[in-house]
């Protein structure tokens, strides 16, 4: 059952964005049930992908050879767009490292891990990947990446006064449909539920998995109340 392997701060996570796409503590609830079937539907699929980026942080976090970084203003720099429009993959996946100083805006990061046993980092964007993802969409997510990846070693020795000698990137496509994602990104830089716990050396798809079913159970059931609440308004 999900509950025994969920860790408290993931239920609540969890239970708090059951709360608000449900509509608050009355939900479905309200007298235009089709308008909030449509929210909920539109909603349930980003929240899904926000307790799918928070679950694998938790797995994480649960073992001792992580330091876990979630930041909200990670800094960019330019030099990835040029090369990849030149279509310089082997520069992205290169060793160039960059101070911050070189950053001229900042961006939100799903996750940053720092393994210690072998002074590494890497920058990860994490996506359900449950439908195609676009191709401008994952084009982006590999710029973004790609940035990442050349201010990492600056960065984490500036926040976090850790020296890491290795740096990388990941796509996180969890459930697998590659159909865009093949057409931009190295296969050596994307991840799926099949080869995560690998990666990491952690059993972390059991933790994603049991909060992805809890998550879908709760939603099953707004949706069901809401359709029900449309159904008696019929009669």
């Amino acid at each position: 059952m999900p509950n025994k392997v969920l860790p408290e701060t993931l239920r609540n996570f969890i239970d708090g964005h059951v709360e608000n796409v449900s509509g608050g503590s009355d939900p479905l609830y309200s007298d235009d049930a089709v308008k909030h079937l449509t929210r909920l539907t539109r909603s349930s699929e980003t929240r899904a992908g926000l307790i799918l980026q928070r679950s694998i942080v938790e797995g994480l976090r649960r073992g001792a050879e992580y330091t876990v970084l979630t930041p909200r203003a990670f800094p960019v720099c330019a030099e990835p767009k040029q090369q990849l429009f030149a279509h310089d993959i082997g520069f992205v996946l290169g060793a160039l490292h960059l101070p911050v100083t070189k950053a001229v805006s900042t961006t939100e990061i799903d996750l940053i891990a720092i393994r210690h046993r072998d002074r590494s980092a890497a920058v990860y964007e994490i996506r359900r990947a449950n439908g195609r993802l676009g191709w401008k969409a994952t084009r982006d997510a590999l710029l973004k990446l790609a940035s990442a990846k050349m201010l990492l070693r600056d960065w984490i020795l500036r926040e976090c006064g850790i020296v890491v000698d290795n740096t990388a990137a990941y796509l996180v496509a969890y459930f697998g449909n590659l159909d865009d994602v093949q057409a931009v990104f190295p296969p050596q830089m994307v991840l799926t539920r099949d080869n995560l716990d690998q990666h990491f050396g952690l059993p972390v798809r059991e933790l994603v998995d049991a909060a992805n079913e809890l998550y879908g159970r709760h939603v099953d059931q707004a949706v069901a109340k809401v359709v029900k609440s449309m159904k008696e308004g019929r009669k």
